[in-house]
């Protein structure tokens, strides 16, 4: 949960706002699959009330802990939150298409 705390920390300080949460947990998809959660749901036969993770393999999950870990420790060190959506670092380095 160091990526919530991170988040929380920042709307704390007013660095983010109530939406980060989800901006973010979405980034974080987007970041490993190419996909936003919306999508990413459709793609995976899984219901809105369903937690995607419960449908991943144990790879997936070690990268999206991976990539929560940057984005919090990026949040804490003050990047703007439009820059760490777009960070293309992180994209290159956790990338994995479903298909």
């Amino acid at each position: 949960r160091e990526l919530t705390d991170a988040i929380k920390r920042g709307i704390d300080n007013k660095e983010l706002n109530d939406s980060a949460y989800p901006s973010v947990t979405d980034a974080v998809y987007f970041i490993r699959f190419g996909m936003h959660a919306q999508y990413l749901r459709a793609a995976l036969g899984i219901g809105d009330n369903e937690n995607i993770r419960e449908h991943m393999g144990q790879d997936d999950l070690d990268a999206l802990a991976k990539i929560e870990r940057s984005i919090g420790a990026a949040l804490d060190a003050g990047m703007p939150l439009s820059q760490l959506l777009a960070n293309e670092r992180l994209i290159k380095l956790y990338r994995r298409n479903l298909i």
